[in-house]
């Protein structure tokens, strides 16, 4: 039997912070689990 993992990771845009960094997280393909990942990146970059 063969599967397949697919695995999204986005920037959820309208929770951006004051120092004007957002949030990472994470999607499941198949399960559409969400979850985020701690960590909140700069966009700009």
């Amino acid at each position: 039997m063969r599967s397949t993992f697919k695995v999204l990771f986005y920037l959820k845009r309208d929770k951006q912070k004051s120092n004007g960094t957002i949030p990472l997280f994470c999607r499941d393909g198949g399960q559409e689990a969400r979850f985020g990942m701690k960590c909140d990146v700069n966009p700009k970059i």
